[in-house]
């Protein structure tokens, strides 16, 4: 028996979005917290660690690199992860994920080194991570809200951003005093002691919540009664046009974000604006994850899409224009990349859910999850090659814009082909 049940049927609309958050707001908020402080606050503060761990083992920059691996691993197993939510619930999947996390964590700091198990430990965070990321945390705030869910989506989304930038210094702090394996005993301890209780707290069962689910809009109805599996929905041609543009603005967003210092450093630019506007980009995804729930609730959710990626595009194109361009003007730029990678953290879940119906989104989740993690490994790559191959980030640069560019014609494209194929869906 699930601890959240997911129906296929139609909500009762008499319900208010007061409603849904009266009812809905732990889902919410101890779902911000358990989400952020499972495996995104290793991945989000794994660059405290490396010079340590590099001047301990002897071990070069790129052998003490694990998060490639683990990012990898949790984005492929997310289908997988899917299967497991819908069929026990997403309280067993998190607390399952964390605790395992937690003992992780502690072989890292008590076990004596060796690489081989570094990257076994590594490779296994990946895996359990996979149950502490974003399924088991979109499928309960689906389960929970439908007017608000796209508020609901962006906050429990905010906490990858907010609750590592509060346990960053702490750990700084004790990486520098006590070492880095008491930074993974810290790491271990906040997800014992933070996480696991706002994952029993945030997505625990509730009885009332058996009547309703999200309905698809549209066609989207007729696609969303066809099955309900995750290998049905991944055969649709229509289902990897929707999925698309969120994995190319995943290929821009890790692309500019390990380019964005050495892009400005390049320039000519003081260490300290090149840090100013990494960080505006930071700041602008915290911003953007709760702007874009909030828009998706308000108009069209493709309207808003385009929008934001228009947005996106336009900073892209100032970073490779960097020269001509005044610190300000960078500023507005980095917080236009940071807005649009934060909405597109909301977008992809919110669109799923309208296109599939809440009996589907799970699957169709987790499954995009393996698209947007090979966009987001991929970009990296693609901006040091191309810098490589160029001498500069400026084809980088626009290399993330067009990306962008095509990903806000993909979302118009499947706006248009869903207006001449059945009659005007509800947006």
């Amino acid at each position: 028996m699930t601890d959240m049940h997911v129906s296929g049927t139609t909500p009762a609309r008499s319900a208010t979005e007061a409603d849904e958050w009266r009812r809905g707001w732990r889902t919410v908020v101890y779902g911000s917290v358990g989400y952020g402080s499972g495996v995104m606050l290793f991945q989000q503060t794994g660059g405290l660690f490396m010079d340590p761990v590099e001047r301990a083992t002897g071990l070069s920059t790129t052998q003490v690199t694990i998060m490639p691996i683990v990012t990898l691993l949790y984005g492929l197993a997310s289908p997988a992860v899917a299967w497991l939510v819908t069929g026990r619930g997403p309280r067993f999947a998190a607390v399952t994920g964390l605790a395992a996390l937690a003992g992780l964590l502690t072989v890292l700091a008590a076990v004596p080194f060796h690489q081989a198990t570094y990257y076994l430990v590594a490779a296994l965070i990946g895996v359990f991570g996979s149950l502490t990321y974003l399924v088991p945390f979109t499928h309960a705030a689906a389960a929970r809200f439908s007017r608000g869910v796209g508020k609901a989506m962006g906050v429990i989304g905010s906490g990858a951003s907010w609750l590592p930038a509060l346990a960053t210094p702490l750990i700084a702090f004790v990486i520098a005093e006590y070492g880095w394996r008491a930074g993974y005993a810290l790491i271990a301890g906040i997800m014992l002691f933070v996480a696991l209780p706002s994952a029993l707290a945030g997505l625990r069962p509730d009885p009332r919540d058996g009547s309703g689910a999200h309905a698809p809009d549209g066609a989207a109805k007729g696609r969303a009664a066809r099955g309900s599996g995750g290998p049905r929905v991944a055969g649709s041609a229509r289902y990897w046009i929707v999925v698309a543009p969120f994995a190319l603005v995943a290929f821009m967003a890790t692309g500019v974000l390990q380019s964005m210092q050495s892009m400005l450093l390049r320039d000519g630019r003081s260490l300290t604006v090149a840090t100013t506007m990494t960080t505006l980009v930071l700041v602008g995804a915290v911003a953007g994850r709760i702007l874009g729930g909030v828009l998706l609730d308000l108009f069209s959710r493709h309207a808003v899409a385009v929008a934001v990626f228009a947005v996106g595009t336009a900073g892209c194109l100032a970073l490779a224009n960097l020269e001509r361009l005044p610190a300000p003007a960078i500023g507005a730029a980095a917080l236009a990349i940071g807005v649009c990678v934060g909405c597109e953290g909301d977008f992809i879940g919110y669109f799923l859910l309208k296109e599939y119906g809440r009996g589907r989104f799970t699957h169709a989740f987790g499954v995009s999850q393996v698209v947007c993690t090979v966009g987001a490994a991929t970009g990296p790559l693609a901006f040091s090659s191309l810098k490589d191959l160029t001498g500069s980030y400026v084809a980088a640069a626009y290399a993330g814009a067009g990306v962008v560019a095509v990903a806000a014609l993909l979302v118009a494209a499947v706006r248009v082909a869903a207006a001449a194929t059945e009659a005007p869906a509800d947006a």
